[in-house]
């Protein structure tokens, strides 16, 4: 008799699956006069097609990593807004390509950096919460209203989102309290992902904006931590985060501690540069408005997008 698969099981980072023979299928085979055994519970190793079993960073092939990252783009621009398209545009209006600020010590220097992306220094708020809503609530005019508006109230599915937005916008302009915008003190930590120093440069600035509000589920702090530091901190929402944890990752660390130590050895053994592993999302090949493409593609995309695609797929 076939065995049926009963459940699945993580174990040292392998799936195994259940394969005893179901005892109904047994006792019906016997009604009709059929010979069978019993058998002790067995666990065969496979290769497991439901999507919550995927692999973790360290078992994929930078095939496999690029095939990830492109069903992931091309299923969301089969959605009405086609989100993709509009990080290339953000990247165009909000960020700038530098060199980076690291010692020669440095993990990045060992794997080729040629510079990060970071925020301009004079960006103006509106501009970044354009782009903002266009990323992660679909563009939405009533989440941008809601932010202008302040004597109106937030509710619905964004209102943690407007509440952080707001608070956001009061300090903008003044974030230190002695006269530097928020733009002009993230510009000046030029690190990416790679970089020894990053997420220890970033922490004051996200410990801030993690106390603004109360956000129970820490899906908009994490949009708008890596659309501030977009070449950094990794964002994630329900889904994501939930396939992170199944990988022994942490969502809140946006990227850091067990995620980034594996993403380092994977590179490594990959022998990639981090110019390769931007390029291991083609969104801007196949997805980006053409006025947004050609300035950058000797750059290619953010280090974020790489990795939250990894799990939004």
């Amino acid at each position: 008799m076939r065995p049926r698969i009963r459940r699945c099981l993580f174990e040292r980072n392998e799936l195994w699956v259940n394969t005893t023979p179901n005892k109904r299928l047994e006792r019906a085979a016997e009604e009709r006069g059929r010979s069978t055994q019993v058998v002790r519970p067995r666990f065969e190793k496979i290769r497991c097609r439901r999507q919550s079993c995927m692999r973790c960073i360290n078992q994929l092939s930078p095939e496999e990593w690029k095939t990830i990252v492109s069903k992931s783009n091309h299923a969301a621009m089969r959605k009405s807004h086609q989100y993709p398209r509009y990080e290339g545009a953000f990247i165009t209006s909000c960020l700038t390509f530098l060199e980076s600020k690291c010692r020669s010590s440095c993990f990045c220097q060992m794997v080729g950096c040629k510079g990060i992306w970071t925020l301009r220094p004079d960006l103006d708020f509106d501009t970044f919460l354009n782009s903002f809503a266009t990323l992660w609530v679909r563009g939405s005019p009533a989440f941008t209203e809601g932010v202008d508006n302040p004597g109106s109230g937030a509710n619905g599915r964004w209102a943690s989102g407007i509440r952080l937005l707001r608070e956001l916008n009061k300090r903008w302009r003044n974030w230190d309290g002695i006269g530097k915008s928020l733009p002009s003190v993230v510009s000046a930590i030029r690190h990416c992902y790679f970089c020894d120093e990053s997420f220890d440069r970033i922490t004051p600035v996200v410990q801030t904006i993690v106390e603004m509000i109360d956000d129970s589920t820490g899906v908009y702090t994490s949009k708008l931590v890596s659309q501030l530091f977009y070449d950094i901190a990794v964002p994630f929402d329900t889904a994501s985060a939930a396939k992170q944890r199944k990988c022994g990752y942490d969502p809140r660390s946006y990227g850091a501690g067990e995620m980034r130590q594996e993403v380092k050895g994977w590179l490594l053994a990959n022998k990639m540069s981090i110019n390769d592993f931007r390029r291991l999302d083609d969104a801007p090949e196949s997805c980006w408005f053409d006025r947004d493409r050609q300035p950058h593609k000797d750059h290619g995309t953010a280090c974020s997008r790489v990795l939250d695609k990894l799990f939004y797929a």
